[in-house]
């Protein structure tokens, strides 16, 4: 069966010149999208917390100095790893491909240094995402570009032109941290001032807002905007939070909510995630809760270390199991691709 998956990290663990599409450590690969059936996957753009390459920064100044006071050290040393390496938490890793300029000027005089390795970062990202689009679509494969952690913005709106014109059409908020939009998962506080005009600027532009990692009172103000846009918004990998208490996932008010605005919801194949209930449990209940029409893949492939599913190939099997849990041919087909591709065509 073809599928459609609203969220992976491929894009964001290659490292600088290489192609994300060819990397054998992969779970997401041009090999596994194909051997897997892909119809449509999402690459996300993921830059962690400015805070983070300011420490990466730290370390790599202070080993230069180090290095610098004695010539053995030099040429021992490696140099520490370059910003987006570091610090990014356990679900994510690497930077992205060749540096290409994609918004045409870099405000880094307006930032300093702390900002201007995250929109670095963001550029190569979407130069890679770029230069792999022929590859994919020759293969029968449509990428979408996606933003996971709005805080590459940095405060500043006028960046969304460039993600525009890159072709994004989901907008995460936040990752795990608090950012200049809003608070993640876990966290009180919901929308700050800029994260409410970013959601009316997405939903203008036709770009679908991203709940996935948001906070719950950020989540219903997000939904409120959507309502007066009368545009659906996504949790592109979440799962059902009455089968496992975890913060990342929804609660059933959440899942009435996105399925109310002809939203989507992306399962994940994050073990953490899914609990001791098994994933066709999550399914199940966010079907019954929401709708058939709710339904999405979200793999979070690239992004975890443990999923699963070990890779885009082996998605024949996920959905052999759910239908040999006894899943609905009808609803099987509509969470493999038949409602991704009713938002996103």
């Amino acid at each position: 069966m073809r599928y459609a998956d609203l969220h992976c990290d491929a894009l964001t663990a290659a490292a600088p010149g290489t192609s994300f599409l060819h990397r054998t450590t992969s779970q997401v690969s041009l090999e596994k999208l194909v051997g897997g059936d892909c119809l449509l996957q999402c690459f996300a753009l993921f830059t962690p917390p400015a805070q983070d390459f300011a420490r990466s920064e730290a370390v790599k100044t202070a080993g230069k100095r180090s290095a610098a006071g004695d010539g053995r050290a030099r040429n021992s040393r490696s140099q520490p790893d370059p910003p987006g390496g570091a610090g990014i938490g356990a679900e994510k890793s690497g930077a992205g491909g060749p540096v290409e300029k994609i918004s045409g000027k870099e405000k880094t005089g307006e930032r300093g240094e702390t900002g201007a390795p995250v929109w670095r970062r963001a550029q190569r990202c979407l130069s890679a995402f770029l230069a792999a689009e022929g590859e994919l679509s020759a293969a029968g494969i449509r990428p979408v570009l996606t933003v996971e952690n709005g805080g590459v913005l940095e405060g500043e709106l006028s960046r969304l032109d460039a993600l525009e014109r890159a072709g994004v059409k989901l907008f995460g908020f936040t990752w795990n941290e608090e950012n200049e939009l809003g608070f993640p998962c876990g966290r009180p506080g919901g929308l700050k001032p800029f994260g409410k005009r970013v959601a009316e600027e997405l939903l203008s532009r036709g770009i679908y807002p991203d709940v996935s990692h948001l906070s719950d009172e950020g989540f219903f103000e997000v939904a409120e905007i959507a309502s007066a846009f009368r545009v659906p918004f996504a949790a592109s990998h979440s799962l059902a939070r009455s089968v496992c208490p975890h913060r990342r996932n929804l609660t059933d008010e959440q899942i009435k909510a996105v399925a109310d605005g002809g939203g989507l919801i992306g399962v994940n194949f994050v073990r953490e995630f899914i609990g001791k209930a098994g994933i066709f449990a999550h399914v199940v209940h966010l079907w019954k809760t929401g709708g058939e029409d709710v339904l999405a893949v979200g793999s979070d492939f690239d992004g975890t270390d443990r999923p699963l599913y070990a890779g885009a190939d082996e998605m024949p099997r996920f959905f052999e199991d759910l239908a040999r849990a006894g899943l609905p041919a009808s609803v099987l087909e509509k969470l493999a691709f038949r409602n991704a591709l009713r938002l996103l065509s």
